[in-house]
């Protein structure tokens, strides 16, 4: 093993170890909110339902996106991107756009060192800046009419669009990088909601079946030489 290699591997288990007791610890934070909650008020939880529903859903729902997404989002996001994003969420509709726009803006590629820094200071920005509108919300709903405006149907009407416009226009951009890769986990989806209208309740525990879905079909093009820069493989 080389200096260089010998540094990396350092380094990424460094970060590792730094990123599990740090990930560990935001986790125990999260979990103790209900105890202090209930220990506070002198309550405690209906474990029927709790059992019932709580676990069953955890398991269910969050199971396939819980395994699936550190394998999908470790090359986009890096070593230490990945647990800063994990611990603080909205992965999806923010961490990983934002970090793969900034890559894309200074012209680095994802899964190497520039793209890991990269991504990892888009990350924590992006966290901050999240915190901060939060407690603008906070404060401006604390503090004028904005709570009474928000719960008019109207505005709630315009809530359901945000998440589907800015998927849309990220996928503007990432669609047009490589239609022929894009295309097939796309047409998949659509037939999907079309053929079974409840699905998007079930749409995390789709999430790591589409991603096979479209390496496979991605493998299948590659080795067919249909993405313009192989030869099929003989």
């Amino acid at each position: 093993m080389s200096q260089k290699e010998k540094d990396f591997f350092d380094y990424n288990k460094k970060w590792h170890t730094i990123g599990r007791i740090w990930n560990t610890i935001g986790i125990l934070l999260i979990i103790a909110v209900p105890f202090v909650v209930c220990f506070s008020l002198k309550v405690t939880p209906n474990w029927t339902v709790f059992g019932n529903l709580g676990i069953w859903t955890l398991i269910i729902i969050n199971l396939g996106s819980g395994i699936s997404e550190p394998v999908i989002y470790a090359p986009m996001l890096g070593t230490n991107g990945e647990y800063l994003a994990f611990i603080t969420g909205n992965l999806s509709n923010l961490k990983v756009p934002c970090a793969l726009s900034c890559i894309d803006a200074e012209n680095a590629k994802s899964n190497t060192d520039e793209g890991d820094i990269i991504a990892t200071v888009s990350t924590a920005v992006s966290s901050i800046v999240t915190i901060l509108v939060i407690i603008i919300g906070v404060i401006l709903i604390a503090a004028t009419p904005l709570a009474d405006l928000l719960a008019k149907p109207a505005a709630q009407k315009a809530a359901d669009y945000l998440l589907p416009a800015l998927f849309g226009a990220l996928a503007v951009v990432y669609v047009s990088r490589n239609p022929k890769i894009a295309f097939p986990p796309v047409i998949l989806m659509v037939a999907l909601c079309i053929a079974i209208p409840k699905i998007e309740s079930i749409i995390s525990i789709l999430v790591p079946f589409v991603a096979i879905f479209t390496v496979g079909v991605a493998r299948i093009m590659y080795k067919k030489g249909w993405l313009g820069k192989n030869e099929p493989e003989k």
